[in-house]
């Protein structure tokens, strides 16, 4: 029975997560349909089908009872309702306008250049009013009734309506300058047949090309002005819309998480497969929705850089890494070779460079079967300047030379076959070539179909932040999607000491030395690895480890041996010794004094919740969590719960501050995005508080930060996560590093 309900709760968090995970895809196509609008309204010349497009793209996702648009006419300035949908509801929508112009709400629409809802006749439903203006002048005002009252209309779906009327007005800007532009090209033609005709009127027709080349001039600077309102608008709204997507989407990843613990412990492989499918879908979405918004920021100017020193070989293994499964998958031979000299570090994104290497080594394995892909690292000159060469080699299916300069186009594959077969969205390279530009490099291709391909690309070894960044004042110092890195400042130099738990492996294979250290790593452990029982030892008397890891059976060293040693000290009798090998020895290794005993392949939630029983970390803390979504605060009380920690909740700013006034909680769990204050706002007046400037903050948020907003937060809080990129035990490791690091600070003298 108990088990049966189980299931039925799963069921129902399943429906909760599908039903998500449509509302992002509907998100995404509001993104869609805006691009189109701008495409098709830039195209048409006509009003008429340019307010056509407008209202039909309105229709796509708003059910309005009725719409309708009055258009200036340029003889007496009156408004004339020019086109209405459905037709029979023209006398409604005229005569809504007449009571709007009679009590002056009408004039107040016309200058606010953003929705305005007003009850309409009948109280159950709304007027929404938006007036259609360029930089130059007011065209016309939009006026709908829709079967609701002014409370439910989502402040998101007005944000997308007025997006979607400022590129209508824009559009009808634009029209009218065409036509204008069109008429006076016509006037010249006659005025320079004339012209032939009386030397007299010459002087007059120069006149005339003048003023024509400044009319000219005056209206490509408006549209220009207008090009760029446009973008700022769709920055604007993406930068709104992902925080929208991504906290939803960022509650469908925790749930997932922790459907597939709780189905794991039940023993319900049928759902887990589910769950993990559905977290796989979620975190692609998430990667398409990063793409989107890459490639936004890229078009507006508004990709930022953060400059550091990044190890030349780190950044090719961790590129490695994160591809190898991409490559196994396919079975390909993947591997990386160094050339000589080459320099230790370099100046750069180590965020950007990565994803320009990850973008090229993945496309790579994905269009190679069975073969071999291969980075080669070099220093080459050019222009008498260092720089590192990234060659990526491969023997795929190759590109046809035809098709090379298609790549680096936005949308675009070399072939649309390529899309169906292998699927992708063709930003990937768009982005990779933009990212390099910026960082003060290029890419560059070769390939032969059927033979294989050589992308090569180049990062300056000295980036030209060098100066600002050696000095330290660079606006990129702040580096905000590590936790692990400090925020500058006096006040955090003690938090730069790794106070993190110890623990001591002995272990011997080199594959598993290197998954043990970064598991542990991101559960907030300090690793030490141990070939021999001297090394071992020494570590344990120097660094008091809360617990000890052994492989019995070493290829280099008996474990037996280690273990008996390990039990006859007798100042080390309190540390638990773990024991982690391939065959069932549990009985003779308990018999010898282990503590525990966990059978390769170790099942590592497992393993995690053993070693928690040792932390030093007092989980007897209280953390707040503030945050208006509902589900995201349920996912997160329930994930720090489940680890033993006591949970605050608020989900807006002035109850967070009488929370934090009263309780003094531990840690601060913090979104930016709030109903009444926003996160800003709510972090300044903690600080501002005696007693509070020491509270660990970390932020939790989906919004997409800008320069003066980073600078905002400087020194202000202790790391920014971006909800839907982190996985449950990297966000548990990274509140363990905060709270021991927090008590280290309070706990040292000055």
């Amino acid at each position: 029975m108990k088990d049966k309900i189980t299931t039925e709760k799963m069921q129902l968090r399943i429906d909760f997560l599908e039903k998500s995970a449509r509302r992002n895809l509907f998100g995404l196509e509001l993104l869609n349909s805006i691009g189109e609008l701008q495409l098709d309204a830039s195209m048409a010349r006509d009003q008429g089908k340019i307010i056509a497009i407008g209202l039909s793209h309105l229709k796509r996702w708003m059910d309005f009872k009725a719409m309708g648009v009055f258009m200036v006419d340029e003889a007496d300035s009156e408004f004339v309702l020019q086109n209405s949908e459905p037709e029979e509801a023209r006398s409604m929508i005229q005569e809504e306008i007449n009571a709007q112009i009679e009590n002056g709400t009408f004039a107040w629409a016309l200058n606010l250049n953003k929705p305005l809802v007003v009850t309409a006749g009948n109280p159950s439903e709304s007027l929404i009013l938006h007036v259609l203006t360029s930089k130059s002048r007011v065209r016309g005002m939009f006026a709908a009734l829709i079967d609701q009252p002014r409370k439910d209309i989502e402040e998101t779906s007005l944000s997308v309506l007025s997006v979607i009327l400022q590129n209508t007005a824009h559009s009808l800007e634009g029209a009218a300058l065409y036509e204008l532009i069109y008429d006076q090209n016509m006037n010249l033609e006659d005025t320079v047949r004339l012209r032939t005709q009386d030397l007299e009127l010459k002087t007059i027709i120069l006149r005339d090309e003048i003023v024509n080349r400044k009319l000219a001039e005056e209206s490509l600077i408006i549209a220009r002005d207008q090009a760029e309102a446009a973008a700022r608008a769709k920055s604007e709204f993406l930068a709104n819309m992902s925080h929208e997507i991504r906290t939803p989407l960022n509650a469908i990843l925790g749930f997932g998480e922790i459907l597939q613990y709780e189905c794991n412990k039940i023993n319900r492989e049928d759902l887990i497969k589910d769950l993990s499918s559905i977290e796989s879908a979620g975190r692609h979405l998430l990667s398409l929705i990063n793409d989107i918004l890459d490639i936004s920021r890229i078009q507006a100017d508004k990709m930022e850089l953060h400059i550091e020193e990044v190890s030349v070989r780190e950044l090719v293994q961790g590129a490695l890494e994160t591809v190898r499964f991409q490559a196994e998958k396919n079975r390909n031979e993947l591997k990386a070779t160094f050339g000589e000299p080459l320099p230790e570090m370099i100046l750069t994104d180590l965020v950007r460079a990565k994803q320009i290497l990850i973008n090229l080594v993945a496309n790579a394995c994905k269009f190679t079967h069975e073969g071999k892909v291969e980075i080669k690292v070099s220093q080459i000159e050019v222009m008498m300047k260092p720089f590192l060469s990234f060659e990526i080699l491969d023997n795929g299916i190759g590109i046809l030379p035809a098709k090379i300069n298609s790549l680096f186009k936005e949308f675009v594959q070399a072939d649309s076959s390529t899309t169906r077969k292998y699927g992708g969205t063709g930003l990937g390279l768009p982005i990779s070539k933009r990212l390099c530009e910026l960082l003060g490099g290029e890419i560059n291709v070769i390939s032969e179909l059927g033979k294989g391909s050589v992308f090569t690309f180049t990062l300056p070894i000295e980036n030209s932040a060098e100066e600002d960044f050696r000095k330290g004042k660079s606006e990129f110092s702040f580096i905000y999607d590590e936790v692990s890195r400090e925020l500058a400042g006096e006040e955090n130099k003690i938090l730069n000491h790794d106070c993190r738990d110890v623990i001591v492996v002995f272990e011997d294979d080199p594959i598993a030395q290197d998954l043990m250290r970064r598991l542990m790593d991101r559960e907030g452990l300090h690793v030490e690895i141990a070939e021999d029982f001297e090394t071992g030892i020494g570590f344990i008397n120097s660094l008091n480890p809360i617990a000890i890891t052994l492989e019995l059976h070493g290829k280099k060293m008996n474990g037996w041996k280690i273990l008996e040693s390990l039990k006859d000290a007798h100042h080390l009798s309190q540390i638990p010794i773990i024991i982690i090998s391939e065959l069932d020895d549990i009985d003779q290794a308990k018999k010898m004094g282990a503590d525990g005993f966990f059978k390769k392949p170790v099942n590592w939630d497992d393993l995690f919740l053993f070693l928690r029983s040792y932390r030093s970390l007092d989980k007897k803390t209280q953390i707040l969590v503030v945050e208006d979504d509902k589900a995201s605060r349920e996912n997160l009380r329930r994930i720090l719960n489940r680890e033993g920690w006591d949970v605050l909740e608020a989900s807006n700013s002035l109850n967070a501050l009488e929370i934090i006034d009263q309780m003094k909680p531990s840690l601060i769990l913090l979104d930016l995005v709030l109903p009444d204050m926003d996160g800003f706002d709510l972090i300044n007046k903690v600080r501002s508080q005696e007693g509070l400037e020491q509270i660990p903050a970390l932020v939790l948020s989906g919004k997409e930060l800008t320069v003066a907003e980073k600078r905002n937060l400087q020194n202000k809080v202790n790391g920014v996560l971006q909800k839907g990129t982190y996985t449950k035990n990297e966000l548990l490791a990274t509140i363990d590093q905060l709270l021991k690091r927090s008590n280290h600070l309070v706990d040292t003298p000055e």
